[in-house]
């Protein structure tokens, strides 16, 4: 299915009412007028593949330890990560910038100099991956605020999810497929993000993206637009709004038998959630009697959930694989 039903939102031009509404029909949405340099987006690719064709060992001396929130170098193909089975070979790299209004390089770097899981090479990789996190905050802290004025969310809760937002910007290197996946196996299964928005850009390689949108049948492939971000609604967004933004579902697929020994695929994700101290209580304006009041969820054990035991998420979407 073409992925031309996704909506797309020209945010240079477009009001607030257009992106909620793109959001609300379909959960997921192309923005293009964002103000996000394409030139910062390539240097992060290409210094991010750099790292990922770095030997194991140097990779290995900023893997995440397996405890707390993801960080650093995570080789999901090797099963000590903790997903092992749950996806075909694939390995990440992923960082969280600490709060602070600074996004001057000096800023930056100071912001990101907590971080305990910086490789040593390729030069210049903190600085950009800081100046990407900086950017996407921007951009995340704009759209959130666009759903917020639209559908009256309490003003008092905004700035939990735009300047003291928590946020990991991971970039995902899907190894060629050099040997035939198990039967049923794709790269990944079907789930929903557990933040508030996905900001995602991916190459065009083969073996992409497909999304369900509510009311149309199967799955919908995704093909970028020139300088396009796709954004994704989330769990917690999804609560916020009482399922007013409901949260996208969506997978990866293997790419075709003739092109699989060649279809190395990398895609950068930038996962917002609001400061994860935050309790997400369903918004007053979105609770009616024909809509009831969700739980409340509180944003860090929801994250921490999700780590400690990773292949929950797909469960819940286990009968989607192969529907249409």
């Amino acid at each position: 299915m073409p992925s031309r039903l996704v909506p797309s939102i020209d945010l240079a031009s477009s009001r607030d009412e257009s992106v909620v509404a793109a959001l609300m029909a379909s959960s997921c949405a192309f923005v293009t007028g964002h103000g996000v340099a394409d030139s910062l987006r390539s240097d992060l690719t290409e210094l991010s593949r750099a790292f990922f064709d770095l030997p194991f060992q140097e990779k290995a001396r900023v893997r995440w330890p397996g405890d707390g929130y993801w960080r650093g170098w995570q080789p999901l193909f090797d099963a000590p990560s903790g997903e092992g089975d749950d996806s075909q070979p694939l390995e990440r790299y992923e960082f969280h910038l600490a709060p602070g209004s600074d996004s001057s390089d000096e800023g930056l770097l100071r912001r990101s100099a907590e971080f305990g899981f910086w490789p040593s090479r390729p030069e210049g990789f903190r600085l950009v991956w800081a100046r990407y996190h900086a950017a996407l905050a921007r951009l995340a802290s704009a759209i959130v605020t666009s759903i917020a004025k639209v559908l009256d969310l309490p003003e008092d809760e905004w700035p939990d999810w735009c300047e003291k937002q928590f946020a990991n910007l991971v970039v995902n290197n899907y190894l060629a497929q050099v040997d035939p996946p198990p039967s049923g196996q794709i790269r990944q299964r079907p789930h929903t993000d557990i933040g508030g928005l996905t900001i995602l850009w991916a190459d065009d390689a083969p073996g992409g993206l497909e999304v369900r949108m509510p009311g149309v049948p199967g799955w919908t492939a995704v093909e970028f637009p020139p300088d396009a971000f796709l954004i994704q609604a989330g769990d917690l967004l999804a609560r916020w709004t009482n399922q007013m933004i409901r949260p996208n579902i969506h997978r990866v697929v293997n790419p075709p038998p003739e092109v699989a020994a060649c279809s190395r695929r990398m895609s950068i994700v930038y996962f917002h959630y609001p400061k994860l101290e935050t309790v997400v209580t369903p918004a007053p304006s979105c609770v009616s009697a024909e809509r009831p009041a969700g739980v409340s969820i509180d944003a860090g054990a929801h994250l921490l959930s999700a780590v400690a035991e990773p292949g929950a998420r797909y469960r819940e979407f286990e009968d989607t694989t192969s529907g249409t």
